[in-house]
């Protein structure tokens, strides 16, 4: 329905979208994440026709909107807006907010009265804000008031919905709860949308799917879940805080050389030309180091590997080959898979989608890289920064690296536990 191809936006000196391309289809919600100033708001307001364009082309329906040669007008593409600020008027009760626009339409698509009551009140059951007609605007709620704002914005009917943030104003709690209002609500009235927002949960909730944003242009986009779950770059994996990124090399055998040791060729499933890998924090187990069997982050299942359903015996054991009973240490079966177990520290821990994100640092020999490369590099910045200390140069012998792994158990910051590292969960990164 909305095509973007190849837009470049300037505002005064600035460049604020550069070689953008993007389709919204059917009742689709696409949202657009980033951080502030990488051209999201500007991009609708693109869209919606206040911002004219350098090059490139919008099109609705197969039908030009806005050419560097020709704008369609603001009025004439009937899209609706939502802000951040809603924007409503403070001397009209919710019902004159709500009828708005609906009064502003003239000519032969002008309402009548009856008209224009029946679609208010229809948008005052759907917004579940019926009673609430003669309700002046400074006595509603901040999510009774954006709810108002978004029943502006339908009044009309529009073919396309442009929403500016319109949750980053109220508190964590209600914008959990009202995205999920206003999803619904934009989903029962069978509109697309695109949906701007620099809030990573909210983002996942309400997109069919999400384009990552980053000096005016998409860097990725995809289904929310498989961003997350295989993101196709670094940008877009430490948007996403996926930050265990680290450099690599691939030898002539096939072995891989990394941070963590050297991996067989058998052990690992990267291709000959990666660079760089992602290590999920869910594809890390953890273990007390105090013990020999038992895995703290339960992902550790079925003779070892990573993610899969059984192997452990009932008094914690792991299982060999699948056959009950005969307990190993985790040491043998890891080590037959092909794991590297590494001792590290908890520094942080943070509560995230009902499991614990930990951060552990940890040392690791680094047996590859050339001694005299960058020797001097400063310690305290890897320490502080965690995309920036696995993008440098390696070549340090015990450097201290900090690792993020998701566990269901609390752990003791500052007490050491046993890591180990699955080669096959290893994702190649761009």
């Amino acid at each position: 329905m909305l095509e973007i191809k190849n837009l470049r936006v300037v505002r005064g000196e600035n460049q604020v979208i550069d070689a953008l391309n993007l389709e919204v289809g059917e009742n689709e919600i696409v949202g657009l994440l980033g951080h502030s100033g990488c051209g999201k708001s500007s991009l609708l307001y693109t869209v919606s026709g206040l911002l004219p364009i350098q090059s490139g082309s919008i099109k609705w329906q197969g039908n030009e909107i806005s050419t560097p040669k020709y704008a369609l007008a603001p009025n004439k593409r009937n899209f609706g807006l939502v802000f951040q600020d809603h924007l409503l008027f403070p001397h009209k009760n919710v019902f004159q907010n709500l009828a708005f626009g609906l009064k502003s339409v003239k000519g032969a698509d002008r309402f009548s009265k009856t008209q224009i009551a029946n679609r208010v009140f229809e948008l005052l059951e759907i917004l579940n804000l019926k009673g609430f007609e003669k309700r002046p605007i400074q006595s509603l709620s901040g999510g009774q008031a954006q709810r108002v704002s978004l029943g502006r914005a339908l009044a009309t009917k529009p073919k396309l919905l442009l929403l500016d943030e319109p949750l980053a104003a109220l508190d964590q709690t209600l914008r959990e709860s009202l995205s999920a209002e206003l999803c619904e609500i934009i989903k029962s009235q069978k509109i697309p949308a695109l949906y701007v927002t620099h809030d990573l949960q909210e983002a996942f909730f309400v997109s069919d799917r999400l384009a990552i944003m980053g000096d005016g242009t998409i860097h990725s986009i995809g289904r929310p879940e498989e961003l997350r779950n295989r993101p196709p770059d670094s940008y877009t994996a430490s948007f996403l805080g996926l930050h265990n990124q680290f450099k690599v090399e691939i030898g002539e055998g096939g072995e891989l050389i990394c941070p963590f040791g050297v991996y067989e060729h058998k052990h690992h499933k990267l291709p000959l030309d990666t660079k760089k890998i992602l290590i999920m924090p869910e594809g890390v187990e953890i273990f007390d180091s105090t013990s020999d069997g038992v895995a703290l982050s339960e992902n550790l299942k079925n003779d070892g590997v990573l993610g899969s359903g059984e192997g452990l015996t009932n008094d914690g054991g792991l299982k060999r080959d699948g056959v009950l009973g005969e307990k190993m240490k985790e040491s043998e079966v890891l080590s037959e898979k092909g794991y590297r177990i590494l001792k590290g520290s908890v520094t942080a821990i943070k509560f995230s989608g009902m499991q614990y994100i930990a951060q552990i640092s940890l040392q690791a020999q680094i047996p590859f890289q050339d001694q005299d490369q960058d020797q001097d590099q400063d310690q305290g910045n890897q320490q502080n920064n965690l995309v920036d200390s696995q993008d440098s140069p390696i070549g340090l012998q015990n450097n201290s690296i900090n690792l993020q792994i998701a566990t269901h158990k609390h752990l003791k910051i500052g007490k050491e536990y046993k890591i180990a590292l699955d080669p096959m969960s290893f994702l190649p990164l761009l």
